[in-house]
């Protein structure tokens, strides 16, 4: 008898927790969960996509240059969220839009870098720079001195050989110490551009996916958020709480 009031109490546990999940559907996650220890974070779910985010408008000082933690995709399954990052954030390179131009010095090559942070240095007249590019050169001739140099600024000029005919660059750009990003990664790049025109010795460079939100979004690949019920949710130890 004994053990038969055990299985029952079992099996009706096992219904109680099948029918408790069963009431929680997609369309019941969408909304925004605060997190309990610090009220400026803050995870919405709308439709399929999430944002996961620091409001730093309520320090006294902004700790980061970008609001947003990461943001992407959601899936439900019984009682776990599967969060993912925007797709183009699990790879480490950018698009470069590459623009040629023939000048009367051809002893220079001249390579101009714009993106949105160089874009954040002009609006504020800063003098302190927080990212750093790494450019590399292919080509016939005597190029090997100008194999993957570095460079802390973004207008750069290099002395063209006699002789030397460029095939194609790639440029990498670096944080620096100073950056202060959440989940800083360490390199971005950009793919392998082919010189068109051979005779082309300046390069108008944009990279528009390249901003500070890029360089610090935290990347998840299917990272678990446990759903507790319908208006709270646990996530690396903190609990998140439906805001009415």
């Amino acid at each position: 008898m004994i053990r038969m009031n055990c299985k029952a109490f079992l099996l009706a546990s096992v219904l109680v927790y099948s029918c408790a999940t069963a009431q929680v559907s997609p369309k019941d996650i969408n909304g925004v969960y605060v997190q309990k220890e610090n009220k400026n974070i803050y995870i919405q779910f709308k439709g399929s996509r999430f944002t996961f985010v620091e409001d730093q408008s309520k320090y006294e000082m902004p700790l980061y240059q970008c609001d947003t933690i990461t943001y992407g995709e959601w899936k439900l399954d019984r009682d776990l969220l599967y969060v993912s990052s925007e797709e183009f954030l699990s790879t480490f390179f950018v698009n470069a839009q590459v623009n040629e131009k023939s000048t009367a010095q051809v002893d220079t090559l001249y390579f101009t870098i714009d993106n949105p942070i160089e874009a954040h240095y002009r609006k504020y007249k800063s003098k302190s720079r927080s990212i750093y590019y790494k450019l590399s050169i292919e080509g016939t001739g005597p190029l090997d001195e100008i194999f993957w140099k570095d460079f802390d600024t973004n207008r750069i000029k290099i002395y063209r050989p006699k002789g030397t005919i460029l095939e194609k660059f790639e440029i990498k750009i670096y944080p620096k110490v100073n950056f202060g990003g959440r989940a800083l990664i360490r390199e971005v790049s950009t793919l392998e551009y082919e010189i068109k025109d051979k005779l082309s010795n300046f390069f108008e460079i944009t990279i528009p996916e390249l901003d500070y939100g890029y360089l610090s979004y935290v990347r998840l690949n299917k990272d678990i958020i446990r759903v507790m019920s319908k208006n709270e949710l646990e996530w690396d130890g903190h609990t998140y709480l439906r805001k009415k």
